[in-house]
C-alpha cells in the first residue's frame, strides 16, 4: 500500500466506520417490515462513504 493510502485509510477510521455500518444494519435487520436488498445495499455504501468523509474532516 502507498503512503497516500495508508493516510487516507488512517484518516477515515476504519473501525469507527465499520462500527457505524454495524449500527446501521441492524436497524435495517430490526425493521418491523422487510427491506429491499437493493435498499440495503444503497444505504451501507452510502453510509460507508458519509461516516469516511465525516472523519477525515
Amino acid at each position: 500500500m502507498t503512503a497516500a493510502a495508508s493516510d487516507l485509510l488512517a484518516l477515515a477510521k476504519p473501525r469507527i466506520t465499520a462500527l457505524v455500518v454495524f449500527t446501521t444494519a441492524s436497524g435495517l435487520w430490526l425493521a418491523p417490515r422487510g427491506v429491499p436488498a437493493r435498499t440495503v445495499v444503497f444505504t451501507l455504501i452510502g453510509t460507508v462513504l458519509i461516516v469516511a468523509a465525516a472523519n477525515v474532516l
